[in-house]
C-alpha cells in the first residue's frame, strides 16, 4: 500500500506540474501524536514533537491547487500504563519517539475572504518511512506475594524497524521492550486540515489518520487484525517565497 501511495505522488506530481503556477516554501510546526492500538497496552498518550521540510503548490484553477511536501515529522506517543496480574503489578511510564521522512498530497481548496486572504481546506494522501528514534520506558515493578523481587528496570534503546518480530529478538528483549521498542518501518493514511492565507504565509491545523499497522506480527503468525496505527494532530506554518510561471520562469 505504500508503494501503491508513493507511486501515485509521483504521478500526480508529474501530471500537474506543467500547469500555470507554482510555488516553493519552507514548513514548519509541532505534532501532537499518539498510536492508537486494538489492545489497550497498545495505546499510547498524546506527545509532542516536531516536523519541517518544504512545500511546493501547483494552482490547478483560480481555487483548486494540490500541494506536495517533503517532512521531517516526529510521531509516537507517551506510555502511562498499569498492568496487574497473577500478584503482581507492572507501571510503566516513558516515551515513544519514532522519526519518519514523510511526503504527503494535499488537494487545497481554496475560499477567498478578501483581497490576498483565503481560507483553505486540504484533503489527501501520505505515506511515510521510519529514519529512527528512541524509546524510554520506566517499569516500576511490584511482586505482591514476594516483596522483595520488586524492582524498577530502565528500558533505553533505539527504535527498532521490521515486519517480523523473532523467536531471537523476543530472547534478547524484555517483553515491554518488544511491545514498544518494535514498529514497522512505513506508514501511510490520510490527512485532512483547515487553514488561513495571508498572502505568502500560511497557518493551519490537520489531523493525520494512519491506515497501516504498525505493529510487527510474531514469527510463524500470520494475523490481519490491525493492532497499532498512527494519529497526528499537527500545526504549521508555511512561508511561500518563490513562485514559478508555466516556464518555470521566477514571477515573485
Amino acid at each position: 500500500m505504500y508503494k501503491q501511495l508513493s507511486l501515485g505522488a509521483i504521478t500526480i506530481l508529474i501530471c500537474f506540474s506543467s500547469f500555470a503556477q507554482s510555488e516553493l516554501g519552507i514548513k514548519f510546526g509541532t505534532n501532537l501524536s499518539r498510536m492508537e492500538g486494538q489492545f489497550d497496552y497498545y495505546r499510547t498518550q498524546n506527545q509532542f514533537g516536531f516536523q519541517i521540510g518544504t512545500s511546493y503548490g501547483y494552482d490547478l484553477n483560480e481555487n483548486t491547487s494540490i500541494r506536495s511536501e517533503l517532512l521531517f515529522t516526529q510521531k509516537g506517543g507517551k506510555i502511562d500504563y498499569t498492568l496487574e496480574g497473577s500478584g503482581a503489578e507492572w507501571k510503566l511510564k516513558g516515551i515513544q519517539r519514532i522519526n519518519f521522512l514523510e511526503l504527503p498530497i494535499n488537494i487545497d481548496i481554496k475560499s477567498p475572504i478578501s483581497a490576498n486572504k483565503n481560507l483553505i481546506l486540504s484533503l489527501g494522501i501520505y505515506g511515510a518511512i521510519g529514519l529512527g528514534g528512541k524509546l524510554d520506558l520506566e517499569n516500576d515493578f511490584t511482586d505482591f506475594d514476594r516483596p522483595s523481587t520488586s524492582k524498577i528496570i530502565n528500558y533505553n534503546m533505539p527504535m527498532q524497524f521490521g515486519d517480523v518480530v523473532t523467536f531471537q529478538d523476543k530472547r534478547n528483549l524484555g517483553s515491554f521492550e518488544e511491545e514498544y521498542g518494535f514498529i514497522k518501518k512505513y506508514d501511510a493514511g490520510i490527512k485532512f486540515g483547515i487553514g488561513y492565507r495571508v498572502s505568502k504565509a500560511y497557518i493551519g491545523l490537520s489531523y493525520a489518520f494512519g491506515l497501516l499497522d504498525m505493529n510487527p506480527h510474531e514469527a510463524g503468525v500470520i494475523s490481519d487484525e490491525i493492532d497499532k496505527t498512527t494519529r497526528s494532530l499537527q500545526l504549521n506554518i508555511i512561508v511561500f517565497f518563490t513562485r514559478f510561471n508555466d516556464k518555470k520562469n521566477i514571477v515573485e
